[in-house]
């Protein structure tokens, strides 16, 4: 007599079923209730390792991943997307790299379905996520996503742990009610994005008072102006990447105080992006780097990152830097110079072009002339 998974005794049920990740388990329980009342009791790792989400006004997409059970089996990315259908919601889903489905859950709004997933889903975490993402561009119904979210996290015994977090938010407020839902000590890197217009300000003064604020050791900031809150906020972080769309005079004074102030906020690199408030800065416009290399901290800079300008200054500024990388978006172009080498990813029949372009940075590589000690500049 053939013996089914059901007449095994419980301890070979607890063995095979802790290869299962979260879809496994799913569709597991829908076999039978034995099955179903055995998973809920035991409460498996399903294995989650990263969970992100993307809303808008009239669908919202959940993608999750989960780690390789074994060496012959990999891990999978799940995607979900629930939008509005006629007569109720249709949800699309991706159970493997190249299957499609679709499941229409009658008379229910698409969010309401969403939701109830999502609970289902934020409960059966065990460990600690190496991402969880968040994008809200639902611009009609601002923090109604981060409420419902809080909400449903607030249900758990234990905070859930996570590595990095994400956020892309209209408002400081949606930020902080995400964040505080989570578990700060296992966190490392902290994204945070302004999803209003490159114009707007988000005051993040009630973000940096947070523990996970001040327990991340990266922060990663982008489509902000430059954040209203005193410098000293920064003065942990290991690596502090800001990303403009704007960088105009008033920053590099911003930047020119943080760096007078004694906290190296710059350790590791410096990215700056430089365009109008308007349109992208034409080609032959330049920066006057001499404003920037005669910040104090700008010696202790390592790598350097600058796009979208024509820089204008002395080689001899850039020698103490290992790792130099300018970037004209309008050229396709991308230039990245290391100390004793040049790399150009598009070359340039006519050399007179590309002086016109980098000006002083590109140099003649027959002139020998000292700087600091050794050309960094050599082909």
């Amino acid at each position: 007599m053939t013996k089914t998974l059901l007449d095994m005794p419980d301890v070979a049920i607890t063995e095979i079923m802790s290869f299962l990740d979260y879809m496994s388990i799913q569709n597991t329980k829908k076999t039978c209730w034995k099955l179903r009342n055995f998973l809920k009791a035991v409460q498996f790792d399903p294995r989650i390792r990263s969970i992100s989400f993307y809303e808008r006004e009239d669908r919202i997409i959940a993608t999750m991943s989960t780690e390789k059970v074994w060496n012959g089996m990999e891990g999978r990315s799940v995607r979900l997307q629930y939008m509005t259908k006629e007569d109720g919601c249709k949800v699309t889903w991706q159970p493997t790299r190249h299957e499609q489905k679709v499941t229409i859950v009658k008379n229910e709004h698409y969010k309401d379905v969403f939701w109830r997933d999502l609970k289902i889903l934020l409960t059966s975490v065990r460990t600690t996520l190496r991402s969880f993402s968040v994008t809200t561009h639902n611009s009609i119904h601002q923090n109604v996503f981060a409420t419902k979210l809080e909400k449903i996290l607030k249900l758990r015994r234990e905070a859930i742990q996570v590595e990095t977090i994400s956020i892309d938010a209209f408002n400081p407020t949606e930020v902080a009610q995400i964040l505080q839902c989570f578990d700060s000590k296992p966190l490392v890197w902290l994204v945070i994005n302004n999803t209003q217009s490159t114009d707007a300000v988000m005051d993040i003064t009630e973000i940096v008072r947070l523990d996970h604020w001040k327990q991340a050791k990266h922060v990663t900031m982008d489509s902000w102006r430059f954040p209203s809150v005193q410098m000293k906020h920064f003065a942990h972080f290991q690596i502090s990447d800001i990303h403009y769309t704007n960088f105009i005079a008033h920053k590099i004074k911003i930047v020119k105080e943080v760096s007078n102030s004694g906290y190296h906020f710059f350790h590791e690199s410096f990215e700056m992006d430089y365009f109008t408030d308007q349109n992208p800065v034409p080609l032959k416009t330049t920066l006057e780097m001499n404003v920037i290399v005669q910040i104090e901290h700008w010696k202790n800079i390592e790598e350097f990152y600058v796009e979208g300008l024509v820089v204008n200054a002395s080689v001899r500024n850039f020698a103490h830097i290992s790792r130099l990388k300018t970037k004209i978006m309008t050229m396709f172009m991308t230039t990245t110079i290391y100390k004793n080498h040049v790399y150009d990813y598009k070359k340039f029949e006519d050399k007179e072009q590309l002086d016109n372009i980098f000006g002083p940075l590109i140099i003649d590589p027959e002139d020998d002339g000292e700087r600091n000690g050794s050309s960094i500049l050599q082909e």
